[in-house]
């Protein structure tokens, strides 16, 4: 945290390569990800935080043929 009323936070995922059906022919690539936000109280009630996924903008799928998100951004005004 930056101090009382804001505020810093990141991660990150790895999943490696792995079979995306039961006879183990349909290899998926591997990906990793990373996400961050921040946050700023603007008062006792409220909050407003900024959130981004995939940062880095990264191309990949969960499943096959099932094209993920690319990076995105969320604006949130929160009431305590």
């Amino acid at each position: 945290a930056f101090d009382d009323q804001s505020g810093f936070d990141g991660g990150g995922q790895y999943q490696g390569k792995r079979y995306d059906d039961k006879e183990n022919t349909t290899l998926l690539d591997s990906y990793a990800l990373l996400n961050g936000h921040l946050s700023y109280q603007l008062s006792t009630d409220w909050r407003v935080k900024g959130e981004i996924s995939n940062l880095l903008d990264e191309s990949y799928t969960t499943a096959q043929g099932y094209q993920e998100p690319g990076r995105t951004l969320f604006l949130r005004l929160i009431f305590h």
